[in-house]
């Protein structure tokens, strides 16, 4: 896989550029759609286990809310020492201090407490994301995804904003699959159980990737692309992305709150809303 990074000053400099013209113009179009104002979506993340018993019911929750709020509310189910564990969820996990299974996060945002940690009982999550959708947002998410050759994928994430962030903002990229079936989930009756917004990989770092070059002026954009996505080994049919703005205080674990988030089934893009 390939990582590039593109932003609205690289098309100014190659502008003499025939090809690299054609490039820029198409980014410029972006931009010049770019909306105002953005819609505030929320993101929960829970982690998660197959050998953890009461992981089996827990995700029930998080759908009833994903329900109550289709299009603003997303989900991704970050796996820990299980067949659908990813090399970089050990790294998430310890940022959050999460020794209990399951927990979840709501936006990463801590409601006031020393940890984002959140009880996943459905009231809780309802309410913690209902109060993180009230949140006014200058900052937006476009996600453009096509297949590739077999077994590969093309992603692009723009990250748009109308006001200039504040601090040092990164962006992290899911690859999530649904209707996973399970291997040997515990406290599952039968054995037809099916995972759901389970995070096959992590695009970016686990910290997120720095967004650089926006702290100059207040509409502006950058742009991530993820080039030959190995998906062979996932039901392509059933493949979504989730990209989200957010901060990452390594000393401070309350200090990551997400600002905004975008979802789009692969194959398909998801423009500004």
């Amino acid at each position: 896989m390939k990582i590039k990074n593109l932003s609205i000053s690289v098309c100014a400099i190659l502008f003499f550029s025939m090809l690299t013209f054609n490039s820029c113009k198409k980014d410029f179009d972006v931009l010049a759609d770019l909306p105002e104002t953005f819609t505030k979506k929320v993101l929960i993340e829970e982690f998660t286990g197959e050998w953890c018993g009461a992981c089996a019911s827990a995700f029930p929750r998080i759908q009833t809310v994903l329900d109550e709020n289709p299009n603003t509310v997303f989900a991704a189910a970050l796996h820990y020492s299980d067949p659908f564990s990813t090399t970089k969820t050990h790294q998430i996990k310890s940022t959050f201090g999460i020794s209990s299974f399951p927990s979840a996060l709501v936006d990463r945002y801590s409601f006031g407490t020393s940890s984002p940690r959140v009880s996943l009982l459905t009231s809780q999550l309802r309410s913690k994301s209902e109060t993180r959708l009230e949140e006014k947002i200058t900052t937006g998410l476009r996600i453009d995804t096509e297949f590739g050759e077999e077994g590969k994928a093309t992603i692009k994430v723009f990250v748009g904003q109308s006001e200039i962030m504040a601090g040092q903002p990164r962006v992290t990229t899911y690859l999530i699959e649904d209707e996973v079936p399970e291997v040997n989930q515990s406290g599952a009756s039968g054995n037809d159980y099916r995972h759901h917004a389970v995070v096959r990989k992590i695009l970016t770092e686990a910290a997120g990737n720095k967004l650089n070059n926006l702290d100059v002026q207040d509409r502006d954009f950058i742009t991530l692309t993820f080039e030959d996505v190995d998906i062979s080994e996932f039901d392509k049919d059933h493949l979504s992305v989730i990209a989200f703005v957010h901060y990452a205080d390594a000393s401070d674990k309350s200090n990551h709150e997400i600002i905004n988030v975008q979802k789009v089934t692969l194959g398909e893009n998801q423009d500004w809303d």
